[in-house]
């Protein structure tokens, strides 16, 4: 069992051991939230105090280059399976620009399910505090084995692993976080979906979630820890 916070606040500790960033274990409490960075002899810590205790996903950006920024993320309230892990984005310079394809700035922004015409139902970030609308990027949180495709989208995985010099993600262990995630922002129901590829017109499957009105309670607020 994690232990309980007597400060009163989720403690989330990350540590640079081998070349990997490795999660240890998180301490649930309400109160604000924070991560505490070791690399080395080198300490940092975050507060996140942004938005509601319990309807806060938490992403800090640990590590960037040109093809990726590795982050690792925190559902506040919870130290339920998947409530935990590391995401994906692109790399370089954030933009809000339409169709940048890079990776959203710092901000708390406001989420909803992706629009049903999609082809798979995600949670989908909308509306920064200071960005204002991002609605038409189509940046969601999804699972996937790298970020060559994502188009600024968060890629989640409790695990990952480097592969000459780049970090990938076993794809069965992020569908399976992503299912575990979606479920803990109240998702009634995960399921396949088939489609057609417009292009190639093979048979495609997309994992998709039916969400009510729960997620948009939860604001994504997302830090720099680079």
């Amino acid at each position: 069992m994690n232990a309980v916070d007597p400060w009163g606040m989720d403690t989330i500790p990350i540590t640079l051991t081998n070349g990997k960033w490795i999660i240890g274990d998180v301490s649930v409490a309400e109160g604000d939230d924070v991560f505490i960075v070791n690399s080395g002899e080198d300490t940092k810590t975050y507060t996140f105090s942004e938005g509601e205790y319990g309807k806060r996903i938490l992403m800090l950006n640990i590590e960037n280059n040109d093809d990726y920024i590795l982050g690792v993320y925190h559902i506040s309230g919870t130290d339920a399976e998947g409530a935990t892990g590391y995401y994906l984005n692109p790399g370089g310079e954030p933009s809000v620009k339409d169709k940048s394809k890079k990776r959203l700035p710092p901000d708390v922004y406001d989420l909803a399910p992706s629009p049903q015409s999609a082809l798979w139902v995600q949670p989908w970030i909308v509306k920064g505090a200071k960005v204002g609308d991002v609605s038409s990027r189509g940046v969601k949180i999804h699972y996937g084995t790298s970020v060559v495709w994502t188009e600024g989208c968060f890629v989640i995985s409790t695990d990952y692993y480097i592969y000459k010099s780049s970090i990938k993600f076993n794809l069965n262990i992020s569908i399976s976080t992503l299912e575990k995630f979606d479920k803990l922002l109240g998702a009634k129901r995960v399921a396949w979906h088939t489609y057609i590829n417009p292009i190639t017109k093979k048979i495609k499957k997309r994992l998709g979630a039916e969400f009510g009105e729960d997620l948009k309670q939860y604001k994504l607020i997302l830090k720099d820890g680079l």
